[in-house]
């Protein structure tokens, strides 16, 4: 809401420490910092240390919808020999701890609507007798979990992995300060799918969440209505191996066998799809952005998943054959909320980090992609 900035959001303002306005952090920040680092060779050196293409895209909040096809109509041309994918959208764990992240969820989202008559109807006159669309919505959607917080669409899990060794060392080495997020988010406390912690959850695990829903008279005041329709929407975070359409397709066909008596239920793909993306520590473009970062913030990275969602990485691996390396500098204040804000700090450490990283590229990338005069996407 435009009335609860303190300042503008589009036009970026110095306060204290920080950078105030939309997209600061996530993702204009980042996406400066590597612009600058290109300028910066160019006006001193006159020359970059590894071939570069920009490609910016803006519809990383609706899931992407347009780069696949974007993709693969280009990569035999523009995007041709590409050997690394760097991504400037992402951030560190703090002002002192750098991480790399090697693992995001996928996502799909749906629109339900259940509809039990053909107009709404007097509380008083009709109320007792016929089905209300908003207790049938409400039964429907209760229909999704169980208490302990596990899906129970059938085939939901199917393709989901145990985590590894691996995995588990990784959440217990990752630092996070339950207290601290607890008042940060200002709630009560933490619960999920019963038998993981809450980074497993938020890591490795699958989604089902319902993000909007409404029916009847939602206006000041009262009307005693039945309504006739009531409509929920829904989405899910996906993790390794789970197909976006796979899902989808089952949620659909759990929905639509679901119905409560006499209600028809109508289920609409919305446009919010992306597979998941999971990378590995030893990439080269992971290595060497992990040397930057510790020359940059003075501390070893930690390696850690997160549980959001960039739709374009997964692309560039699955249609480029890319690896992609996640190297961003905000730390996630407000992001998506009024008085978005980036530390000043972080956006010149950035600026720093990624004309360091552009160097250690260029000593260190093998000799035998360098001879090919590939580019670095």
């Amino acid at each position: 809401p435009l009335d609860l900035w303190v300042t503008p959001p589009f036009e970026p303002t110095i306060r204290g420490d920080y950078f105030y306005g939309r997209g600061v952090d996530d993702d204009k920040g980042g996406l400066l910092q590597a612009i600058h680092a290109v300028e910066a060779y160019l006006a001193t050196s006159k020359a970059l240390p590894v071939n570069i293409k920009f490609l910016l895209e803006g519809q990383e909040e609706i899931g992407s919808p347009n780069l696949e096809n974007f993709l693969q109509l280009h990569k035999g041309g523009i995007l041709a020999g590409a050997d690394l994918a760097l991504s400037a959208d992402g951030g560190q764990m703090s002002a002192t701890q750098p991480g790399i992240n090697t693992g995001l969820r996928g996502a799909i989202a749906l629109e339900v609507e259940v509809s039990t008559a053909g107009i709404d109807m007097h509380s008083g006159m009709k109320g007792g007798s016929v089905q209300n669309a908003n207790h049938a919505l409400v039964t429907l959607l209760s229909s999704l979990k169980d208490g302990k917080g596990t899906v129970t669409v059938k085939g939901f899990y199917d393709d989901v992995e145990d985590m590894s060794g691996e995995d588990k060392q990784d959440v217990a080495a990752f630092p996070f300060d339950i207290e601290a997020e607890q008042e940060a988010l200002g709630v009560s406390g933490f619960m999920g799918e019963q038998g993981y912690n809450i980074l497993e959850q938020r890591w490795y695990r699958p989604t089902l969440d319902i993000v909007g829903m409404w029916g009847g008279f939602t206006g000041a005041g009262i009307k005693t209505v039945i309504p006739r329709i009531a409509t929920a929407k829904l989405s899910c975070r996906l993790v390794a191996k789970q197909h976006p359409d796979d899902i989808t397709q089952k949620i659909k066909k759990h929905l639509e066998a679901s119905a409560p008596p006499l209600s028809n239920v109508t289920v609409k793909v919305l446009g919010f799809r992306s597979h998941p993306w999971v990378s590995t520590k030893d990439t080269l473009g992971n290595q060497l952005a992990g040397q930057v970062l510790e020359q940059v913030m003075g501390t070893k990275p930690v390696y850690y998943r997160d549980g959001g969602t960039i739709p374009a990485l997964a692309y560039f691996q699955q249609t480029l054959g890319l690896n992609s390396t996640i190297f961003g500098f905000g730390l996630g204040e407000k992001i998506h909320a009024p008085n978005e804000r980036l530390l000043i700090k972080m956006y010149h450490m950035g600026r720093t980090a990624w004309v360091e990283l552009l160097a250690l590229l260029g000593e260190q990338w093998p000799v035998q992609a360098q001879a090919e005069d590939k580019d670095e996407l």
